[in-house]
């Protein structure tokens, strides 16, 4: 694909999201999302922060503003937060403790401050119930592997350890239960719980064995169907005959973009193996009508992963799909709520992702966010 062709596309592609620039849209704090109920990366100011120091980092002009306002949030909120057992950092107190540690890095929060925010997210993670990456520990632990990145001093009093191997525990579990019954998927599954743990083993948290990834990659393969041309799909409740919703965070879309990951901590060939099956399954469900232009749950969330796999692979062709026209159906809203995976913000962050696919990386994925 020309260099000329390219811009066009991306141009393109913006405009399938409205007018409204990434820029614009975590520049002015009236368009940060605000969800009091479900606080987080997901829904609340936290997925505009993280997206506003991103974009610093790769080089654009974000105004000093935005940060100011970002440190008299963390000030001001943090403290009143109520999380009813949510640990993660899409939704949950581990988007607290990542957001403070890159307030910390760029001078905007103190370096207490930070540590206080992970200390009290490790502190749920450990008494929480939850497991996956979307609300529970699996999402704890990928906040803390980009922190450990970015500001690795906040983590000094927390037991990273100790809460790798629980989830280790917890993906044992799971590889003895039947073929059915359980979510597949990234943000909710199994999936992202394996993510998670190969972070962990990345950072040398935790010892992941290859019989360990072996029985992992075992369990995904009992619930998966091959197509016909040599894809890859997975129902979003492993056993179950239809495929239901299929996006980020449920699926195929999600386990493709798991296993991605999963191979560039890893480096096991295995992964990239799968994660392309999936990949190929992807091409197939791209071809279909979607119901939202989200990255959550719409076509913005295929192209994410698309551009992920050309950010790990290399590969032309993986861009070349991301800018592929898609389908929607008649219902969809032509400008959706504000938010990072269920609103405007998440499909406004493609265009510059498509021209920076390695300086602008997806939210919430551990050491593969930074």
């Amino acid at each position: 694909m020309a260099n000329s062709d390219l811009h066009l596309s991306t141009r393109q592609l913006s405009r399938l999201g409205g007018a409204r620039s990434t820029m614009t849209l975590v520049s002015r704090q009236h368009l940060w999302p605000s969800n009091r109920k479900h606080p987080g990366l997901a829904n609340g100011w936290h997925g505009s922060a993280w997206v506003a120091f991103k974009l610093k980092g790769a080089g654009f002009a974000v105004p000093d503003r935005v940060f100011a306002a970002v440190g008299r949030r963390l000030a001001v909120e943090r403290p009143r937060a109520t999380h009813a057992g949510r640990v993660g950092a899409f939704i949950g107190c581990a988007a607290d403790a990542l957001i403070a540690a890159h307030a910390a890095r760029h001078g905007i929060a103190s370096a207490a401050a930070a540590r206080r925010a992970c200390s009290a997210a490790a502190a749920a993670a450990a008494s929480s119930a939850m497991w996956d990456v979307h609300r529970g520990l699996a999402g704890a632990l990928l906040a803390f592997g980009e922190i450990a990145a970015i500001a690795p001093g906040a983590l000094r009093d927390v037991p990273s350890a100790r809460l790798a191997t629980r989830l280790l525990a917890i993906v044992d579990g799971l590889c003895a239960l039947p073929a059915r019954g359980w979510s597949t998927g990234l943000a909710h599954g199994a999936a992202g719980a394996i993510l998670a743990a190969e972070s962990c083993g990345a950072l040398g948290w935790c010892r992941v064995t290859r019989r360990r990834r072996q029985r992992w990659l075992d369990m995904l393969a009992r619930c998966a169907v091959a197509t016909p041309d040599g894809g890859l799909l997975w129902p979003a409740t492993a056993g179950e005959r239809a495929l239901e919703l299929q996006s980020w965070c449920a699926g195929t879309p999600g386990i493709a973009l798991a296993l991605l990951q999963c191979f560039r901590l890893a480096g096991q060939p295995v992964y990239l193996e799968v994660a392309r099956g999936a990949l190929e399954g992807m091409k197939l469900l791209a071809s279909k009508a979607f119901i939202a232009r989200t990255l959550c749950c719409g076509s913005a969330g295929y192209r994410h992963i698309f551009i992920e796999a050309h950010r790990i692979t290399g590969e032309v062709a993986w861009l070349e799909q991301a800018l592929r026209p898609v389908r929607l159906s008649a219902p969809v809203r032509r400008r959706p709520r504000l938010g990072l995976l269920q609103g405007e913000l998440g499909i406004a962050y493609l265009e510059e992702r498509v021209a920076n696919p390695h300086a602008c990386p997806l939210p919430a994925l551990g050491p593969s966010s930074v």
